[in-house]
């Protein structure tokens, strides 16, 4: 009797090994939730880096084809980038803390996005936003024909009052100036990639349209 008695003590954890697996358990948890946090940052930044790569090579690709004008079929609209009456924005709706959402046919049509081809299959966690600068006008060709300069911004919210924000900028050469990662407050995002510009000062830019024989290129 007394034999099972020591067993049946002796079936159980103490204090000091519940102690010791609780400690272990904790320092597994220290470890492996930053990690994972870290990778799941890393996948949101993935997507940010990808779009705003697909939106400068579409904006490049756009400023390095000849357009025919459908005011004056004998000249070319070349060497600008697509034109946005002030910043427009993919989706549209602002973006919510750790919410994905669509971008539709609709965000597409908007001045800028119609002339890229961007990719808006999936959901996203960054809003995305375009804008021109420096508008390019033609003689004898009312309006703009494009634009000199663009920027595209790609921006996830993390608070209230933070967001998590990356930036291209198109200059007058063609090229594209890319930035590093930033945490703004959201009104200042648009003043951040604004400021930015001035990395294309020193860009000089080709003629941006001339005469062209009728029936070639096209939008």
């Amino acid at each position: 009797m007394r034999k099972i008695e020591k067993q049946n003590m002796r079936a159980g954890f103490t204090l000091v090994e519940l102690m010791i697996v609780v400690a272990i358990i904790g320092i597994l948890a220290a470890i492996a939730i930053p990690a994972f946090t870290h990778y799941i940052d890393e996948s949101k930044d993935a997507e940010a880096v990808e779009k705003l790569k697909a939106i400068s090579d579409s904006a490049v690709l756009y400023y390095h084809t000849p357009h025919l004008l459908d005011e004056d079929p004998f000249k070319k609209a070349q060497y600008v980038y697509p034109t946005s009456n002030g910043w427009k924005y993919v989706p549209q709706v602002a973006m919510t803390i750790g919410e994905r959402k669509p971008i539709t046919a609709d965000d597409l049509r908007q001045d800028g996005w119609r002339d890229l081809n961007f990719d808006s299959s999936g959901s996203h966690v960054y809003q995305y936003g375009y804008s021109s600068a420096d508008p390019v006008s033609l003689e004898g060709v009312s309006g703009n024909i494009g634009s000199r300069r663009f920027m595209a911004t790609a921006a996830m919210p993390l608070s209230p009052t933070n967001s998590r924000t990356w930036s291209v900028v198109g200059c007058p050469n063609g090229s594209v100036v890319s930035a590093a990662m930033v945490e703004l407050a959201p009104d200042a995002v648009v003043g951040h990639a604004q400021s930015r510009l001035t990395v294309c000062n020193n860009a000089a830019a080709p003629e941006a349209g001339g005469a062209a024989a009728a029936g070639g290129g096209g939008h």
